[in-house]
């Protein structure tokens, strides 16, 4: 039994969350990346104004990704608000020095393609 448990718990730590393949799916759809970008998966080898946003981020439970192709980082941070209706993925992009380029909200159709809600 404990050992079940055990090996039930090292597999959901092991598996993206949610959250985790939803930000991939938009980051990988946006098209802003470099073909020769690729994935930085563990804080500290990230620079130390993107460490810190991480650090933040993942206190408060929400979702980050990020991206360098040695010469810059592209940091995303996800969170799903509780929304009526489709959910809705709010996504901040910071650059390497830490400072906020964007901020937009997606949603995800019904062909699976990512859509940015607009605000009228």
């Amino acid at each position: 039994m404990i050992a079940s448990m055990r090996t039930l718990t090292l597999r959901n730590m092991q598996q993206p969350s949610y959250l985790d393949t939803l930000l991939y799916s938009l980051a990988m759809q946006l098209g802003i990346l470099p073909a020769d970008a690729y994935p930085v998966r563990e804080c500290e080898k990230l620079p130390p104004p993107l460490r810190a946003i991480v650090e933040m981020t993942t206190d408060v439970g929400q979702s980050w990704g990020c991206w360098t192709d040695e010469r810059h980082h592209w940091l995303f941070i996800a969170k799903l608000p509780l929304t009526r209706g489709k959910p809705v993925l709010h996504l901040n992009l910071y650059n390497e020095a830490g400072d906020l380029r964007e901020t937009s909200n997606w949603y995800c159709d019904d062909k699976d393609q990512w859509q940015r809600v607009t605000v009228p």
